[in-house]
């Protein structure tokens, strides 16, 4: 009977590493479900109020990643808008308008901006789904005090 030769040292030292390292990742990936980090907040100085409500700098921060899923897309990661935007607004073709400091919805209530949110924009000439089916009306309230830190 041939004897088996011992595996060298060479071989069992890369697959140990390779264990530890999947083992490592493994158990960074059940830390980062079992943690999930919180919502950042957004650093602003005053108060947010929607509805009369005032709205937590935890709430900015959650209304923030909402805005970047949901809004940025459109309306631009720093509330810009479409390009040319006014422009098609004189045309009757309603572009995802400006929600910073231009923003023509600084002139409606909190009431109307969050039930444009909720229904969408108004058809035939706008794009603008309605996120009823897809934020809590807390989720679009923090959307909106996001959008408000904006307006100076």
């Amino acid at each position: 009977m041939a004897t088996k030769k011992p595996i060298p040292l060479a071989v069992w030292l890369p697959l140990g590493l390779v264990a530890t390292v999947i083992s490592l990742i493994g158990s960074l990936v059940v830390y980062s479900l079992l943690n999930p980090p919180a919502p950042p907040t957004v650093n602003f100085v005053g108060i947010i109020t929607v509805r009369g409500q005032t709205i937590t700098p935890k709430q900015l921060g959650q209304g923030r990643q909402l805005y970047e899923l949901h809004c940025a897309v459109c309306h631009g990661l720093k509330l810009e808008g479409q390009p040319n935007w006014q422009e098609g607004m004189a045309a009757n073709l309603l572009l995802a308008p400006a929600l910073d400091q231009n923003s023509p919805s600084r002139q409606y209530s909190d009431e109307q901006i969050l039930q444009l949110i909720s229904q969408g924009g108004i058809k035939p000439n706008t794009t603008m789904l309605g996120y009823k089916d897809k934020l809590t009306p807390t989720e679009m309230a923090a959307l909106l005090g996001y959008i408000k830190t904006h307006w100076k």
